[in-house]
């Protein structure tokens, strides 16, 4: 079932790459400074700076990483450097075309660190044989953030066993000032789009409440639908409900069913128009060709290509109680969608603009509709579209 999942969800990537809108004014992602020179960093500064680092799942070891030499056709969705948020969960993954390479955690590391972190991949990637998803945070901190260090990454398999090690720079950025119509904002070039890649609900704890991601796989676990199997052998019929005189059911099939958001992708015009593109995959019960006496379910995958248009704006407004942010007033991006060609009804407001920089970010909070503190956070990135995603892991 999964491999089924894993080359629908491939499909569905090739057909993204295929897609070409025109939007509005020229913007280029800008890259940090990263140090030329491989002069040794302060090791005490450096485990204060590792210390701050945050994830919603992961295990504090004493101790050294294994040392892994080896190449493996492991690809990383980063390139030189890492980008990092104050306080944001950022994802990042690994391609392992290679099933028997299946990542399925992470030690983070620093040279002559005395401790490591143990990051297991996210639980709901896990039925994904082929894209291992994290995150990884920076906890806020009062002054200045640090300057760009360096961190060791090793993947390992499902028993622990290194099957890469490479080091990356690290940048830690912080909401700046936003300018939603200069050259960083939300208007792309023509080959451009916005691309949707996490979205999650942190709770007071430093965990959270929802997440949802482009390969996340809601109900894998499917269900069990009742039906009868009516008469006797060797003359009977399957039917879903019940027998004609019975009072219940006499059977029951598993199905396996399941739906997920492959993509999202925006498109924002001078004219305050949008585009929004969405892809809906779902696994549903076929009823009529199951048959409850031979225990046959049978489970139709459909995958529907959504088109929604409408208006946005942009107004500045208070922030809500009990939001995590240093400012009391935003720009706030109004999404009013005025037309679709169907979908299951996946709606998407808009929020506050907590990150608009030059390097391709967009983080979107979107208030709790219901006055508490469920406020979600949406991360998009601007994406070229023969933009190469997946980069060659150096060892």
């Amino acid at each position: 079932m999964k491999h089924l999942k894993r080359v629908l969800f491939f499909i569905l990537g090739i057909f993204i790459s295929a897609i070409i809108i025109f939007s509005c004014n020229k913007t280029t992602p800008d890259k940090p400074d990263v140090p030329d020179d491989e002069e040794p960093v302060d090791t005490a500064g450096l485990a204060d700076i590792f210390a701050q680092l945050d994830f919603f799942n992961a295990e504090k070891v004493t101790g050294e990483v294994a040392v892994n030499t080896g190449n493996t056709s492991l690809k990383k969705s980063f390139e030189d450097t890492l980008n990092l948020f104050e306080g944001l969960q950022m994802p990042f993954k690994f391609l392992h075309e290679d099933t028997m390479l299946n990542v399925e955690g992470v030690f983070i590391s620093y040279d002559d660190s005395p401790f490591y972190y143990d990051v297991p991949e996210l639980q709901e990637s896990k039925s994904n044989d082929t894209v291992s998803v994290f995150t990884m945070s920076f906890k806020p901190v009062a002054g200045n953030l640090p300057a760009v260090f360096k961190i060791t990454v090793t993947p390992y398999t499902k028993s622990k066993k290194p099957v890469a090690q490479f080091k990356t720079h690290v940048n830690v950025k912080r909401p700046g000032d936003i300018d939603i119509n200069g050259f960083c904002g939300l208007l792309l070039d023509f080959n451009e789009e916005w691309d949707w890649e996490l979205s999650y609900i942190p709770n007071e704890n430093g965990l959270i409440d929802f997440i949802n991601y482009p390969l996340k796989v809601w109900g894998e676990e499917g269900q069990i639908i009742k039906g009868s199997c009516c008469g006797k052998s060797p003359i009977q019929i399957s039917m879903y409900g019940i027998c004609p005189g019975a009072d219940s059911a006499n059977r029951s099939l598993h199905f396996n069913t399941f739906f997920g958001y492959p993509y999202e992708h925006f498109f924002f015009y001078e004219n305050g128009d949008f585009d929004r593109q969405t892809a809906q995959i779902a696994g549903k019960p076929d009823l009529n060709n199951s048959n409850w006496c031979t225990q046959y379910a049978k489970t139709d995958t459909s995958i529907s290509l959504v088109n929604y248009l409408g208006d946005w704006s942009v107004t500045t407004r208070s922030i809500p109680a009990g939001m995590r942010v240093k400012y009391s007033t935003r720009e706030y991006l109004s999404l009013v969608t005025t037309q679709s060609d169907g979908g299951l009804g996946y709606g998407n407001p808009g929020g506050f603009i907590h990150i608009l920089d030059c390097g391709g970010n967009l983080w979107l909070i979107q208030p709790d509709l219901e006055g508490g503190n469920q406020h979600l956070y949406k991360y998009y990135r601007r994406k070229s579209f023969n933009e190469e995603y997946w980069h060659i892991i150096d060892s």
